[in-house]
């Protein structure tokens, strides 16, 4: 069955309508000096935190999400490219929560791929709660994409199997190339566990293979004299998975692929303001395509 195909089928069962893990740590080594310690600060408070945090989880809820994909502004956005408008991405799982005096609580939990404070070009799985992925918001605001029921059926199957790890790719590459499989960031994660349960496989080949004919990157300019500086001395940048231009996963590329073949129920902003902990939505819809490598 063809990807067209496979679209008709998540669209008959529902209603049609990254981000980029660490990206400004490039960009601040190569533009402004700064330490990763001072980027990763918290700017607010925990009950700002928690206002976003159950604020997007209220939402979820509301909308009888079991999974989304949820895009995070862990930089200050001034730092980010054109086209990369979320730092980080991640699924967030409807779950029953054990608390700490051992009770069962629904809520929703994040499943997602951190590199790490040290930086050493490698990654690993991480779960944790909407509190603790948006600790480090440098703007109380998320990005939200829902996946519709049938898309959501798959890929609860495809997170709570043993294809979730194998999915993995250890070796980090900030500006990890998604048509293929030698490095892996935090967005191109999501899209490779959006693909696997697409087509219900964990078989990179295929999985590649299908990212490559169907999803539309996002290009990212990078001064290249600065961009070499880095790869000499930055374990966590590497360029030799591209051919020509960089063109990277984005939590917008995501989103768009999933809202222009109609496999998204659902895509909004959900913004907290810092004073009065007052919560707005911006309900989103189909997007032009972003541009991409020659």
């Amino acid at each position: 069955m063809n990807l067209k195909q496979r679209m008709a089928t998540y669209r008959r069962s529902g209603k049609s309508f990254f981000s980029l893990c660490l990206i400004c740590l490039l960009l601040v080594a190569m533009n402004v000096h700064a330490g990763t310690q001072a980027i990763r600060e918290v700017k607010y408070d925990f009950k700002q935190i928690a206002a976003l945090a159950k604020g997007l989880e209220r939402n979820l809820a509301a909308r009888r999400a079991r999974v989304a994909i949820i895009g995070r502004v862990g930089i200050n956005p001034e730092l980010l490219p054109p086209g990369v408008e979320y730092e980080h991405a991640g699924f967030a799982v409807y779950s029953k929560i054990r608390t700490s005096d051992n009770r069962l609580v629904p809520g929703y939990a994040i499943y997602n791929l951190y590199q790490g404070a040290q930086r050493t070009g490698q990654s690993h799985l991480a779960q944790d709660y909407p509190v603790d992925y948006l600790a480090v918001s440098q703007i109380l605001k998320v990005g939200v994409v829902i996946p519709n029921q049938k898309l959501q059926s798959a890929l609860l199957r495809t997170i709570f199997s043993e294809s979730y790890a194998r999915l993995h790719n250890p070796r980090y590459s900030v500006l990890s190339n998604p048509l293929n499989d030698q490095y892996q960031n935090c967005t191109e994660f999501v899209l490779d566990v959006l693909f696997a349960a697409i087509y219900q496989t964990d078989n990179t080949r295929e999985i590649k293979a299908n990212i490559a004919a169907w999803f539309e990157p996002q290009a990212i300019v990078v001064d290249p004299v600065k961009l070499q500086l880095a790869e000499m001395t930055m374990p966590d940048v590497r360029t030799d998975d591209h051919q020509g231009s960089i063109a990277i996963a984005t939590f917008p590329t995501i989103s768009r692929f999933l809202m222009n073949n109609g496999i998204a129920e659902q895509a909004f902003t959900y913004t907290v303001d810092p004073s009065t902990l007052y919560g707005t939505i911006a309900e989103l819809g189909p997007a032009p395509s972003p541009t991409t490598r020659n």
